[in-house]
């Protein structure tokens, strides 16, 4: 994998399969959340922009492909002529919806993968969410103290740290 690290402030990265065609494109935050799926770094950890994309790059090869888990995904840098827009994301899995979507379907809210969900009548995955204390995943199970069948979202760290959010 060939990768330019000159270009600190491109706007993107994106990762293509090539065994199934799969691709995403990913700004900052999806950068982070990419490391935090992989167990390189903690949700919760605040680090710098440079070490972000360094590590990134650097443990390419302990990524797999969401769609067929296969190893063999290349990444590469995107340059955004248009900077100084901000990037829209999906509303349902919060990725950075491609500029070439956009110009197709004006004033979409969803990324590809997602409309194909939703016009399926599929519902669309709940954003995990990350414990504030220990940085584990959270799961949102159902509230049995609520009279109103409420749901809550409890840490799934072993040995547990009890935080709950509602």
């Amino acid at each position: 994998m060939e990768f330019f690290m000159h270009e600190e402030n491109a706007e993107y990265r994106k990762i293509e399969c090539t065994m199934c065609g799969w691709e995403t494109l990913l700004d900052f935050s999806g950068v982070f959340e990419w490391l935090v799926k992989f167990g390189i770094l903690k949700p919760n950890h605040d680090i710098g922009d440079d070490l972000v994309y360094e590590l990134f790059h650097g443990m390419a090869e302990r990524y797999q492909c969401p769609d067929c888990a296969s190893p063999k995904l290349e990444l590469s840098v995107v340059l955004d002529d248009f900077s100084d827009v901000e990037a829209q994301r999906c509303r349902g899995c919060e990725m950075v919806i491609p500029r070439e979507r956009l110009e197709v379907v004006p004033g979409t809210k969803y990324c590809v993968f997602c409309q194909e969900k939703l016009d399926k009548g599929q519902p669309l995955p709940i954003q995990a969410e990350y414990c504030p204390v220990c940085g584990k995943k959270m799961e949102l199970i159902r509230d049995h103290e609520s009279r109103h069948g409420d749901f809550k979202w409890v840490c799934l760290s072993d040995p547990p740290c009890r935080y709950r959010k509602k």
